[in-house]
């Protein structure tokens, strides 16, 4: 299997990539955001900022919203590459936004939660917390969900920043919360993967693994789909948790699933990018990169695109 294309960033790829529009958006260890055409991998634009780029671009109406290691959020134009506003956060920003009616929220590893105008940059509200946050926010009902180092997901009032709640676990929570008919999934490092209702934050049911859940899973159909580094790729039902299939990968899975046309890809620390069927858990193709994959694919028109440590992000076609 040869990629569609690659395109060769300076350092290694962590950050994910975002495709909309036609362009991919992704950052690098190399302090760069890319904006990358999706058909062919040219370059259309490259922003540079202080330190690597670990989060992945969040990209709302004209703007891309990005963190880096430099301790700053950049906003920077979708079409042009320039600088729109920056932010300083006050450490590291590994979080990756979630923007919503207009306001960006994006965690630091100053331990805060930022709340800012997408327009300007401005702060709305900064949340304090225990430890680093290294989760991306999630959303829902005028609420925040985030994970945390000191083991919590977070519930924090949207419009105020209050900290309403804390879920407990017993690892560092890193993964990022999906959302799905008012059920909201994410793994923490105890190895456990947690359903929780984003109504009132009732435990629905727990998924045990045996290793750290740090991949963010995927929903899709009623299905929750999530690696661990235990080497697993599993998938279980949304309602109530019950395993459908598993696959033994091999290695450590720290890249999030991502499931489209009945297909869930992943990536793997042994450095392959592998297909599965949705339904059956079986393997459908793999591809090997040259490093390790920590990003978590992105698939749209037909093809997947994802980042390794070899520094390369790499188009593949979806249905090889």
């Amino acid at each position: 299997m040869a990629p569609v294309w690659e395109f060769m960033t300076g350092d290694e790829v962590w950050s994910s990539p975002v495709i909309s529009e036609g362009v991919v958006f992704i950052g690098s260890d190399d302090h760069r955001l890319y904006a990358i055409d999706a058909a062919d991998g040219a370059v259309r634009w490259n922003f540079e900022t202080g330190a690597s780029i670990f989060s992945t671009p969040a990209v709302s109406g004209d703007l891309v919203v990005v963190g880096s290691d430099d301790g700053r959020v950049y906003a920077v134009e979708r079409a042009s590459g320039n600088l729109a506003w920056q932010f300083e956060a006050g450490a590291g920003v590994w979080s990756s936004a979630a923007i919503d009616a207009g306001v960006a929220y994006i965690g630091c590893e100053n331990s805060k939660l930022y709340a800012l105008d997408l327009l300007a940059g401005e702060p709305i509200w900064t949340a304090d917390t225990e430890d680093r946050i290294r989760s991306s926010p999630t959303v829902a009902g005028g609420a925040v969900f985030v994970g945390n180092n000191d083991g919590h997901l977070y519930v924090v009032a949207a419009e105020t920043g209050e900290v309403v709640a804390k879920i407990p676990t017993d690892g560092s929570v890193r993964s990022s919360a999906a959302l799905a008919d008012d059920t909201l999934v994410f793994g923490s490092l105890d190895g456990r993967v947690f359903a929780l209702s984003a109504f009132n934050g009732e435990v629905l049911w727990i998924a045990e693994t045996n290793g750290p859940v740090e991949s963010s899973p995927a929903i899709a159909d009623g299905v929750v789909f999530f690696g661990s580094r235990d080497g697993t790729l599993a998938a279980r039902t949304l309602h109530d948790g019950t395993e459908l299939w598993s696959f033994p990968i091999g290695d450590e899975v720290r890249s999030s699933p991502a499931v489209c046309g009945g297909i869930v890809t992943v990536g793997c620390m042994d450095g392959r990018v592998i297909a599965f069927d949705a339904t059956t858990g079986i393997e459908r193709w793999s591809f090997h990169t040259g490093g390790r994959v920590y990003s978590s694919p992105a698939v749209s028109g037909g093809m997947v695109f994802v980042g390794s440590t070899d520094g390369r992000v790499l188009a593949l076609g979806a249905e090889a």
